[in-house]
């Protein structure tokens, strides 16, 4: 095992800790979400901080409960393959502090699902490494496992859900994006398919959605409708609000399961 590099800093989000704690303070100025115990799961995007970092900050500060683990699954966007890559490092670098990863959870989940490998190139994936400096921030003594996946069954990838949730103290973060390119107007309809399923938590709803990480979503509701979670703080904002571009947009959704 070894350490986890950063791939994406300075493109998605800032490469040193002076300025990422920049970008905290700032989001901290905006009305503070809902706060509330005894949270089991984040929807939260990954797209630069400029972009949607203020939307994935909201899920992460609600949380009001004591973390041990974090497990972060995302969809892949530079290589496919089959199934997913559970990442077997010791830490994982971030702009201010390395993040200790889980050993014994890394080497239980390989153990268990036979679908799950190592391929060092797929954690060259922003839609979990965005996560870490927030991670760093909140559950600084939290251990990590990231987990990226490819070509996998919202079921399959339900079953390593349900888990890892077994695990007291334990947060999944689930990292997506919702449509990309569209006209505003459109991707708002488009999203509004994602939201309705993730309120209410119903993998019908996700018919019409359009999101990178979808896989992972279904996976969550899959999850949440057979332990009687409920969503709560569902946020949404697009690439609009910074870019003033209306002819493609990029959605983007944090929410908070309980």
């Amino acid at each position: 095992m070894k350490t986890r590099l950063m791939s994406v800093a300075s493109l998605f989000y800032p490469n040193n800790c002076e300025d990422i704690k920049r970008w905290i303070k700032k989001w901290e100025t905006s009305p503070a979400p809902l706060s509330h115990k005894g949270t089991k799961a984040l929807i939260v995007p990954h797209a630069g901080y400029v972009y949607s970092g203020e939307t994935a900050f909201k899920a992460y500060k609600s949380v009001d409960n004591e973390v041990s683990q974090v497990v972060v699954v995302g969809p892949s966007h530079k290589v496919s393959f089959k199934g997913a890559s559970i990442g077997q490092y010791e830490t994982l670098q971030t702009p201010c502090s390395p993040l200790i990863c889980d050993k014994a959870l890394i080497e239980a989940l390989s153990e268990k699902f036979d679908w799950l490998t190592f391929l060092p190139n797929a954690h060259e994936e922003h839609s979990t490494e965005v996560q870490f400096p927030l991670i760093d921030h909140f559950f600084p003594k939290a251990t990590v496992v990231e987990i990226v996946y490819s070509d996998v069954s919202a079921l399959t990838l339900s079953a390593l859900l349900e888990e890892c949730s077994k695990l007291p103290k334990t947060l999944l973060v689930i990292s997506t994006d919702l449509s990309h390119f569209h006209p505003l107007e459109r991707a708002k309809t488009l999203d509004s398919f994602c939201l309705k399923a993730i309120r209410n938590l119903n993998t019908k709803d996700l018919e019409y959605c359009e999101a990178c990480g979808i896989t992972g979503i279904a996976a969550l509701i899959n999850l949440a409708s057979k332990k009687g979670w409920e969503t709560k703080n569902l946020e949404y904002t697009t690439s609009y609000e910074h870019s003033k571009d209306s002819s493609s947009v990029v959605g983007y959704a944090s929410a908070v399961l309980v």
